[in-house]
């Protein structure tokens, strides 16, 4: 049966509204309970209306049909728009390019806009002249709408798309394709076997290549971590800063909170990125009361916590995705101390040797198709990524020594660039169907009054990711080490219903092969109401790194996750009892119960050999439906000299380059138990911080308050 909803129309009586039905015409009245997403429930009253109403009705019922096709038309071509959008803004970046400053020596020189390089260039251009080097260009208008996000990643134009090599213990669905090149997996080598083969059991993983960086592709969870993460760092770093209590004021600067919270001291109100829980939150209350009846608390997952539940936070204002594009860029964007050169590709890092070590003094780039270099009074600053700026450094000759002399690149620095690399892993759990409640669907909820509703009040299903609330817990494991205090599992709600075109939609998203989606969900899209849980580990045992094959800037980087590869089977225990804590949670707890939850009865593709629901079936399941996050970090570690993964020092500057430092997620030891976003700020923050102390008896300009140096906060 298929019926079209009209939404809180006005017709004849102020308190009716209208379905229509093709079998036949109901009269229906709003309910008095209706959800924060700007749902309406409705009540059958009788079969008959006047002719009035149903003329109404049908004229809105049909224009929601037309609107649906249009809609997924929309988001089929998105990779047409990205594309378009990016030509677009690089044609008007070249006529534009000449009435422009052609300066090539600033203060700073800082590479990449994104997440962190955002925050660099607005805090660093408030006293020094500052450029900033970003590979893509503006920020894509769709990006700034939180519902769209599954649709936004892996998008050509706005996501530099890295693969990693193929996989031998993960990733056994994952989408692949022909190619013609295959890496070599036991070890970085410059030469590649030209033969057509199979590219399978490989990852990619989403960057964002534009003003804002991967801020502008994400979920838009804005999460710090538990205070161990940070507390780790200052052991492992022999500095106390960085610490929880030291890092919480770069948190707090970055922020201004709006909403309730149980703990008012962990967050800042005037800061420039705007933190609140989303308009449309689904399932949130009963998932925190479900964590309850499971024995949890109900906590702010940004303040001092150790295990619990909690609706996340999103970087978002009257709606609207910030990230630092909108949040540091923008309110910065006219100050004569602050370049911004877009469509930039950095190649490398110019190095002069200044008695026993080296020094950075500018960087080689091109640009529109021309070879350009720009120079720093101060100090280069690296701020693209866990997987460009290690790479960066080895064209550089900053890196192993084997390595570099295998790309036959001058060693500068001999350093572990490269290793250490720490990811997310996570697998996707459901649909779990449920008959007293509503979630999110496509087909039924995101139509043209949806679009209205968010671009006038941002309200609505469009103010959602579809990652709602979570849940971080300390496994069985850590508890019996003693670490049940530092969470290793997060568990996150997924709140939207099977539509039309999840299979591909959910495929592309994260990189599963689409007839084993359709194979597995099969009948999911006929359902009313699902929600899906994210099972998350976020302290793996495995390790990974990254090398370059090739002394080519233009080559991409050779990437090796390991997911779920250490030899204890750590992880792969861990992942499976974070599935049976979810399971637990949607079918026993009385909060889901009364939502009559039921899960799917079908084995996942690939799993049919072992007993269903067994350790084996799970462990199967996730090396199957393998989910990476793309919260790398590590692979240009701060620590203490010497020792095995330190690429900077706590000051975050390149160990034996003078005024070379890199500012990213990159420089985590060890990555934190909630995705990075955060963090990745409040280093940022830090590290301008420490910058600026650094410089300040050099201060030239003040272009923008505050007026006087930030120190600590």
């Amino acid at each position: 049966m298929v019926v079209m909803h009209v939404k809180e129309r006005k017709i004849l009586n102020r308190d009716e509204t209208y379905i229509i039905d093709l079998k036949f015409i109901k009269k229906v009245k709003i309910s008095e309970t209706a959800t924060n997403c700007g749902f309406t429930e409705c009540s059958s009253k009788s079969r008959f209306q006047s002719a009035m109403g149903i003329l109404s009705a049908f004229r809105f019922a049909f224009q929601n049909l037309f609107f649906t096709p249009i809609l997924y038309g929309v988001i089929a071509s998105l990779a047409v728009f990205s594309t378009v959008w990016d030509n677009g803004d690089r044609f008007k970046d070249q006529l534009t390019d000449r009435f422009r400053s052609q300066d090539d020596t600033f203060d700073f020189v800082i590479v990449g806009g994104g997440s962190a390089g955002a925050v660099l260039a607005n805090r660093l251009s408030e006293f020094h002249t500052v450029l900033l080097l970003e590979a893509g260009g503006e920020s894509h208008p769709f990006q700034a709408i939180p519902g769209l996000s599954i649709f936004l990643s892996k998008q050509p134009g706005t996501d530099w798309m890295h693969k990693s090599v193929t996989q031998s213990k993960s990733c056994f669905a994952c989408r692949h394709k022909v190619s013609k090149t295959v890496e070599n997996d036991a070890q970085c080598s410059i030469t590649r076997q030209r033969q057509l083969a199979i590219s399978k059991n490989k990852y990619i993983f989403s960057q964002g290549k534009n003003l804002g960086g991967t801020g502008n592709l994400n979920y838009l969870m804005h999460l710090r971590g538990n205070p161990l993460d940070f507390d780790n760092w200052a052991t492992i770093t022999g500095d106390p800063t960085w610490g929880y209590d030291g890092v919480l004021p770069y948190f707090i600067r970055s922020e201004h909170f709006v909403g309730e919270t149980t703990d008012k001291n962990a967050h800042g109100y005037g800061g420039p990125l705007q933190i609140q829980i989303p308009d449309c939150v689904g399932l949130a209350e009963e998932w925190n009361r479900a964590g309850v009846e499971m024995g949890y608390p109900h906590i702010d997952l940004n303040g001092r916590h150790t295990e619990g539940f909690d609706t996340v936070f999103y970087p978002i204002k009257t709606g609207v995705r910030q990230a630092t594009y909108r949040s540091y860029i923008q309110p910065a964007r006219n100050r004569p101390s602050l370049l911004i050169r877009k469509f930039a590709h950095v190649n490398k890092v110019i190095l002069i040797r200044e008695g026993k070590t080296s020094e950075a003094t500018g960087v080689e780039y091109d640009r529109h198709g021309h070879r350009k270099f720009a120079f720093a009074n101060k100090e280069v600053i690296l701020s693209a990524g866990s997987l460009q700026s290690p790479k960066l450094l080895i064209l550089s000759g900053i890196g192993q020594q084997e390595h570099l002399k295998a790309l036959r690149i001058p060693a500068k620095s001999i350093l572990p660039v490269g290793k250490n690399l720490q990811d997310h892993f996570s697998t996707l759990l459901g649909p779990f169907y449920i008959n007293k409640a509503r979630t999110i669907s496509f087909d039924r909820d995101i139509d043209k009054q949806s679009f209205v509703n968010f671009a006038s009040n941002g309200k609505g299903p469009l103010t959602t990711s579809g990652f709602q609330a979570a849940a971080v817990l300390a496994s069985t494991l850590a508890k019996a080490q003693g670490q049940g205090g530092w969470p290793d599992l997060q568990l996150t709600l997924f709140g939207l219903t099977p539509h039309r075109m999840f299979y591909s939609d959910i495929g592309h998203a994260f990189g599963i092969r689409e007839d084993i989606l359709r194979r597995y969900y099969g009948d999911a899209t006929g359902k009313e109401n699902a929600f899906f849980i994210m099972v998350t580990l976020t302290r793996p045992l495995s390790k990974g790194d990254i090398c370059v094959a090739a002394n080519n800037p233009y080559k991409p980087a050779v990437i090796r996750p390991s997911y779920v590869c250490d030899d204890l089977g750590h992880d792969i225990k861990v992942l499976t009892e974070g599935i049976h804590r979810a399971l637990y949670l949607a079918e026993n707890t009385t909060t889901f119960q009364a939502l009559e939850t039921t899960y799917s009865h079908k084995c996942f593709p690939g799993c049919e050999n072992v007993p269903f629901r067994s350790e084996a079936y799970w462990e199967c399941y996730i090396r199957s439906f393998s989910i990476a996050n793309g919260d790398h970090v590590g692979t240009c570690a701060m620590g203490k000299v010497g020792s095995p993964y330190a690429v900077v020092d706590p000051e975050l500057r390149v160990q034996g380059i003078d005024r070379l430092r890199v500012v990213d997620a990159s420089v985590m030891p060890t990555i934190v138990g909630v995705p990075t976003q955060a963090s990745t700020i409040m280093i940022a923050e830090k590290g301008a911080a420490l910058i600026l102390n650094r410089w300040k008896d050099e201060v030239k300009v003040g272009y923008g308050p505050p007026k006087q140096l930030p120190g600590n906060p």
